[in-house]
């Protein structure tokens, strides 16, 4: 789901300086350079309440990248490592990063959100993961090189994109050395007007009517069930699925499991979305004590441009309407299309198409309580979503024109 791209990015990244000697080098702006978002290199598949950093490391023997940074003020961080080709090798999150001596981790549950001291200290060590790996430390197996990648979600309400803390690895010079967050444009985008639909015979393409979430594996298998997953593709993608394996997707975070669903206007200019919404972490407000207890640490629904992976916008948990039956509505339309009760004073979210005919929707879940079964996560295989997810499964229902949108609250349509 994030891969569209991934070379390119890996070329950028790999015209920086790598990572270097015993206790590691300070790659900060490096680091900040290559800050991946909704406003910067929005090409694959991000999430808006996120922000990524990235940087480089060298296979040589005995090299390791030492990392100093502070636990931000946020929903979730960690550390994953890639290899050349943009594979998972290994991730630190939050909860797992022991604080350096006389700091606190803020992200464990019921934790002092507050505390002034939340410095920690990790590494990359280049070589193969040992019986008795260190604390605090990331190991790069037999890679030749590749990336890490820094993700920040959520920012407490009045913090920056940072959570309110420096980049780890920072130095005074370029701290602060960051390239600038062009949202208008994203914003400018997200309400264009939709292109007209070139198939224009009820029979959109890609997707189903209704709408069918599958689990993602890898970009390989997401790009056939986007591509052939309609009556017209199906003779052919059990064939082309067989070529793709069950491989790990490229820059994905371990703590996060996704589905998403090929979507098209050539179904109707709206698609509803209703579910049970899962009890989230809300972080946002800046709570004292980290929230415990809750089905997931985050959850979020985004849309995209499926040829181009890139994002136009999403909703996170705490920015989706929840109603008293612990439901949500979520009506996705372009901006002309949207009807008047598409509103949160009328227990309905608004999420933008953008103006392509064809979309791609994910459903994501972070860090699941082992009590939430019906969690991503444990969805087996695709095919599996709907009997693992039960009530969770966003059901979807196209709709010709905003008019046929009604809701309970609003009589308005």
């Amino acid at each position: 789901m994030r891969a569209g791209v991934a070379a390119a990015v890996i070329a950028v990244l790999l015209m920086l300086p790598a990572g270097a000697a015993a206790q590691g080098v300070d790659t900060t702006c490096q680091f900040s350079l290559t800050r991946l978002d909704a406003t910067t290199t929005n090409v694959l598949a991000v999430d808006t309440n996120a922000v990524y950093w990235g940087g480089t490391y060298a296979a040589l023997p005995g090299t390791r990248i030492r990392i100093e940074g502070q636990y931000p003020h946020s929903r979730y961080m960690s550390w994953n490592v890639y290899d050349s080709a943009a594979r998972p090798i290994e991730a630190l999150s939050d909860s797992q990063l022991t604080p350096d001596p006389g700091s606190s981790n803020p992200f464990l549950p019921g934790a002092d959100r507050t505390v002034t001291q939340r410095s920690y200290t990790a590494f990359i060590e280049v070589g193969p993961l040992p019986a008795q790996p260190a604390p605090n430390t990331l190991y790069t197996g037999d890679s030749r090189g590749g990336t890490f990648l820094y993700r920040v979600y959520v920012p407490d309400a009045g913090r920056d994109q940072k959570g309110g803390v420096p980049l780890p690895l920072t130095t005074e010079q370029c701290r602060e050395l960051q390239a600038p967050y062009a949202q208008p444009l994203n914003d400018l985008i997200a309400g264009a007007p939709g292109l007209p639909d070139p198939t224009d015979d009820g029979q959109g393409y890609p997707g189903r009517n209704p709408p069918s979430w599958r689990l993602f594996e890898n970009f390989c298998s997401s790009a056939v069930d986007i591509m052939l997953d309609n009556e017209t593709g199906e003779p052919f993608r059990p064939g082309a699925e067989e070529r793709c394996g069950n491989g790990p997707g490229f820059f994905s975070n371990r703590d996060i499991a996704y589905v998403f669903a090929p979507t098209s206007r050539g179904f109707g200019e709206l698609l509803v979305l209703r579910g049970r919404a899962p009890t989230f972490a809300d972080t946002r407000p800046g709570p004292a004590v980290m929230p415990s207890g809750q089905q997931l640490r985050y959850w979020s629904f985004c849309e995209y441009e499926p040829a181009t992976q890139r994002v136009i916008d999403c909703r996170s948990d705490d920015r989706v309407v929840i109603g008293r039956d612990g439901t949500y509505t979520i009506v996705v339309s372009t901006a002309e299309q949207r009807p008047a009760s598409a509103r949160p004073e009328c227990g309905v979210t608004w999420l933008p198409w953008g103006p392509t005919t064809q979309g791609l929707l994910i459903y994501r879940h972070m860090l699941p309580d082992p009590s939430f079964a019906q969690a991503i996560q444990n969805v087996p295989q695709p095919g599996g979503e709907r009997d693992t997810m039960g009530d969770y499964y966003p059901s979807g229902e196209y709709l010709a024109a905003p008019g046929d949108f009604k809701t309970r609250a609003c009589r308005r349509g």
